[in-house]
């Protein structure tokens, strides 16, 4: 009745005849044309008549746009949110292992890095391909079948997008197929075995698309945390990011209503809030917070703080504990909630002993979400805003352009107060080098050098304009 709706059935299978009260559930992902998600029709007492919600011809579901449909046959790059099977039946969450690691998985690669940006949690019950079955599926709860495919339609556009979706980009298939700096992209295939990545052979489930001999298109199937980048040279090393922007500004989720008088810093500018400098000190069930510097010397770092990196690499081998907070001051954090790393939002340490355990904290969303063009702090790592030219009036360069394995930014990225992509070249402070926020600047002939940005204070600002 409602063409491009998902169908489901109430009291009813679906088979004809249908009995009296039995309900068609129309659903539509991307909303009817009358604001609604949902439409039901009934079967009345009268034969072959049905009680609508909606009037035939008056209300119609628009079709699917990427990323709530598939632009290839496989379906690899789907990353909507359909999250049920072709029979009806609940998708299972993906980090949940219901039935451990599936065969068809591949030996040498571990669960994880089956997944767009090695994260199935981020997926969490929708439908995926993180193998390479014929089209999305999902695991259900029914664990003589384990699984189901899902009906996912495909676009009408099949011309991939030639941006991210999400900070690692892991779903990115577009045809970029050079560095950040110009540099032509390598065949992926065609690269030595890694000591980091193994065999690229073996990783063509963490690719987003068909990969043949000649592939060299930017992607991310190692989860580098800044984005889809590629080799430019035979050697492991040889290897930089791609000008791979966002498709949009990251979503500012700001479900709920704001808190009346909700300012900065006692709110979160961001989804991930790293910015928050307020004095939360209670996690969001109430438990208090530990000051971070009792867990300065863990062995092992928990996933929140170090989900942006490889799961191929050791974070305690590269990164300390300091350096994943702004301004690399967690003392200066005392027990109030921050996300340092890469929590889905701010949180703290609630328990040491027997275990270490963490908690989310319920900080709200400021009233203002632009960003304020002050810092708060000396070094002001916190600083948000969008300057992006130095002290001397010179614009500034991408901060991706600067990365690259023999730089130690691709290690501090994290700690950027904002979400990262290729075109970002805001002054920032991400490694507490000098301070103040800084950028990179560069002079025709010269090498590139950092240079300091000039972002006041925030009093300073309230001293020159004071309220009435």
């Amino acid at each position: 009745m409602l063409e491009n709706a998902k169908v489901s059935y109430q009291i009813w299978d679906g088979r004809y005849p249908a009995p009296t009260g039995a309900k068609v559930v129309f659903t539509c992902d991307e909303g009817f044309t009358d604001g609604k998600s949902q439409h039901q029709a009934t079967c009345s007492s009268i034969p072959d008549h049905w009680c609508t919600s909606f009037r035939s011809g008056n209300v119609k579901c628009s079709k699917p746009v990427y990323p709530e449909c598939r632009k290839t046959e496989r379906g690899k790059e789907y990353v909507g949110r359909r999250n049920e099977t072709v029979t009806g039946k609940k998708c299972l969450r993906w980090d949940s292992k219901p039935y451990g690691k599936p065969k068809d998985f591949v030996a040498t690669l571990l669960y994880e890095e089956h997944f767009f940006n090695e994260d199935p949690g981020s997926h969490e019950n929708y439908c995926r391909n993180p193998t390479l079955k014929e089209r999305p599926w999902c695991f259900i709860s029914d664990s003589k079948i384990e699984w189901e495919f899902c009906d996912i339609p495909v676009c009408d556009d099949h011309v991939p997008l030639e941006c991210k979706l999400t900070q690692k980009g892991g779903e990115y298939m577009g045809t970029k197929n050079s560095t950040i700096l110009g540099i032509p992209c390598k065949p992926w295939l065609k690269m030595p075995l890694s000591s980091q990545y193994r065999k690229w052979s073996q990783r063509i489930p963490a690719f987003s698309d068909e990969v043949q001999e000649g592939h060299n298109y930017c992607r991310n199937p190692g989860g580098r945390p800044a984005g889809p980048w590629c080799y430019y040279g035979t050697l492991e090393h040889e290897w930089q990011y791609c000008d791979v922007p966002f498709c949009s500004l990251p979503e500012r989720e700001t479900s709920g209503i704001p808190k009346i008088g909700a300012v900065y810093p006692n709110c979160r500018m961001t989804k991930m809030g790293r910015e928050y400098m307020g004095n939360v000190k209670t996690s969001e069930t109430g438990k208090p917070c530990m000051r971070w510097g009792e867990f300065r010397d863990m062995k092992r770092f928990p996933d929140v703080m170090v989900k942006h990196f490889p799961l191929s690499v050791d974070p305690k081998q590269i990164i300390p504990f300091f350096q994943l907070f702004i301004n690399k001051e967690f003392l200066d954090a005392l027990n109030y909630c921050r996300n340092p790393g890469s929590g889905e939002r701010p949180w703290c340490f609630v328990s040491k002993n027997p275990s270490i355990e963490w908690e989310y904290c319920d900080i709200p969303f400021c009233d203002d979400l632009v960003p304020m063009e002050c810092k708060l702090t000396h070094y002001g790592g916190e600083y948000l805003g969008k300057k992006n030219v130095s002290r001397s009036g010179k614009p500034c360069l991408p901060w991706l352009s600067r990365v690259s394995s023999g730089s130690q930014y691709d290690d501090v990225l994290p700690a950027f107060s904002d979400s990262l992509d290729s075109r970002h070249n805001f002054c920032r402070n991400p490694d507490g080098a000098i301070s103040s926020p800084w950028c990179w600047t560069t002079t025709s002939g010269k090498d590139p050098q950092m240079e300091e940005c000039d972002i006041p204070f925030c009093f300073e600002l309230l001293l020159e304009y004071p309220s009435n």
